[in-house]
């Protein structure tokens, strides 16, 4: 394996497995640093080589990230000796810094320390003090929003933060796309992400539940279980015996992801706290009305391409829902200032402001 010389290596485990946000952050970054202002000085440790364009490369040989991150990769750094290191999974850094090689770190967002009851109190601790440790080693954070990096500062003073926007031309025109996968029966609201507890699943249901229109549409949540679904699940099972179309269809793959999204009548995404929050960004870069929770983040990203309603409050967001499906000439306006809206955000960007971070570390 040659490593380019005054190479910036950069965390890519996660690519090439199932697509998550900090998956898809680590793939696109990967490709535009390498192919854009890091080309011939980029080195890439961890993940599946065949999801990265060419460039050294060296595959993790430890199945588990936190031991990767604590074992292979302090190795490999002392051997190769790179300018800098960029960790990307929120907190994980390597425990100690070799003396030659600089320390980037991207939070995507602090949840686990402003929600507790969000996560497992073994990962909460986990996050917390691998965070305080990291935050004391590294020389430059790279943050998704200006809503984490406050979130950020407000724990933890002085760290010295930035904002990088991440892209959202990872999505395919809408006019490329075959026909959406049979979802549902009729018209679908439709939920991505995790189904997990600071997501707020639970709110959309009983939104969906107070919908006029909810004989006559189908509600769909696409994503996999995780820290709290045993909730939703049960309110699935609820609305379902009343005799509402609701359907859990699980994590779909990339390519139907974009068809179904697509297809969606409206995109609703509820969540009580986001570090950046994609699928709506996503929803709007193929021209789908989306209503969202009204928290900073999304008011940054989403801008005027929205609509908002107050986290948790299960009736604001039916009434949200509710114009979003009922006035033709607001889901026109909402259609039109989407992809222009979604345009703003791309991953050369991305990695142009991330290779600037680079140069002044």
């Amino acid at each position: 394996m040659s490593v380019p010389a005054a190479a910036f290596a950069l965390d890519t485990s996660l690519a090439g497995g199932r697509t998550t946000g900090i998956a898809l952050y680590a793939t696109r970054l990967a490709r535009e640093l390498a192919s854009g202002p890091c080309q011939g000085r980029l080195w890439m440790l961890g993940g599946a080589a065949e999801a990265l364009p060419a460039a050294p490369h060296s595959a993790s040989r430890l199945r588990s990230k936190t031991a990767w991150m604590l074992a292979e990769v302090p190795a490999l750094l002392r051997r190769h000796r790179p300018r800098l290191f960029h960790g990307v999974c929120n907190f994980a850094l390597p425990l100690w810094r070799p003396a030659r090689t600089r320390f980037v770190l991207t939070v995507h967002d602090v949840i686990p320390l402003e929600n507790p009851g969000s996560v497992s109190r073994p990962y909460r601790a986990q996050f917390e003090l691998w965070l305080r440790h990291s935050l004391r080693l590294c020389d430059a954070v790279i943050c998704d929003s200006e809503a984490t990096r406050r979130s950020l500062l407000a724990r933890f003073p002085g760290a010295p933060a930035v904002v990088v926007h991440l892209g959202a031309d990872h999505v395919p025109p809408r006019e490329a796309l075959p026909p959406a996968p049979s979802l549902a029966r009729r018209a679908y609201v439709l939920y991505v992400g995790a189904l997990e507890a600071r997501k707020n699943v639970t709110a959309l249901l009983s939104a969906f539940e107070q919908l006029p229109q909810s004989r006559d549409v189908a509600l769909v949540l696409a994503g996999q279980h995780a820290f709290g679904a045993d909730a939703v699940t049960r309110g699935v099972e609820r609305l379902v015996r009343a005799g509402l179309e609701v359907r859990l269809v699980g994590h779909l793959p990339e390519g139907e992801l974009w068809s179904a999204i697509a297809g969606a009548a409206v995109l609703c995404c509820p969540s009580g706290a986001e570090g950046f929050g994609l699928p709506p960004l996503e929803g709007l870069a193929l021209g789908v009305p989306v209503v969202a929770s009204d928290i900073a983040v999304h008011r940054e990203v989403l801008g005027d391409a929205a609509l908002f309603a107050a986290a948790g409050d299960a009736g604001a967001l039916s009434q949200a829902l509710n114009r979003a499906l009922e006035d033709e000439g607001l889901s026109r306006d909402l259609r039109r200032r989407g992809p222009a809206r979604a345009a703003g955000f791309t991953w050369r960007r991305c990695a142009e402001a991330t290779a600037a971070v680079y140069a002044r570390v």
